[in-house]
């Protein structure tokens, strides 16, 4: 196997692995130019983000490779369409596992529906994503890791610059009620990321109430 002979922790080495190439490189050439957030390099966190919980919660090689394709498909969908990107992310992922092979037809549903739970929902409670496997549990709380980080601010700008929304709008609106509806679904990531989410969900409050104060 790939990684029969790699740590978990190796995050260099699994970028070599070729179904992780080949996703990279499809997002390095067709992603839209106007995508400021869901870049190229946002999936290279997010494989990272998703090699650091599973190293931390003690998946299996095997899982963590699917983990690191779903993470590496994950957003391909942008290449072609800017909404209901998911499911084109998921068809994508599945043509190139049966195209490698070596692959059950119950591993390649997982890397499907993980990839397809990273999708927002909204419920009557809040925005949130709804992970429905263990793989979907870890893939999510790695596509959304920002929020318990420090770069968490600088990330948010750049996806409300994408959204075209206006700061009122996207953080009073729609961020803040995200973070407090957003739950993990991981022991690593609750252990590493809910303080830091903590703290930026008190920082954001601060911040509308002094941008309201300034109206």
């Amino acid at each position: 196997m790939f990684y029969s002979t790699l740590m978990v922790g190796d995050y260099t080495s699994y970028l070599a692995h070729p179904l992780v190439r080949q996703a990279r490189t499809l997002l390095r050439e067709k992603l839209p130019k106007s995508l400021l957030y869901h870049t190229a390099a946002h999936t290279d966190d997010v494989i990272k983000e998703a090699l650091l919980f599973a190293g931390h919660d003690g998946l299996s090689e095997r899982q963590v490779e699917l983990l690191l394709i779903a993470a590496a498909f994950h957003d391909t969908g942008f290449t072609a369409q800017l909404t209901e990107n998911e499911a084109l992310g998921a068809e994508l992922a599945e043509k190139a596992m049966l195209a490698q092979g070596g692959y059950s037809d119950a591993e390649i549903a997982q890397v499907r529906q993980a990839i397809l739970d990273t999708k927002l929902q909204f419920l009557a409670d809040g925005p949130r994503q709804v992970p429905s496997t263990e793989l979907s549990k870890y893939l999510c709380d790695a596509d959304v890791s920002n929020l318990g980080r420090p770069d968490f601010a600088d990330k948010s700008e750049l996806y409300r610059q994408e959204l075209g929304k206006s700061p009122e709008d996207f953080y009073g609106a729609f961020t803040i009620h995200f973070l407090e509806s957003h739950r993990w679904h991981t022991p690593a990531a609750r252990q590493l990321r809910q303080s830091g989410k903590d703290a930026n969900l008190k920082s954001l409050r601060g911040r509308m109430e002094n941008f309201a104060d300034d109206e």
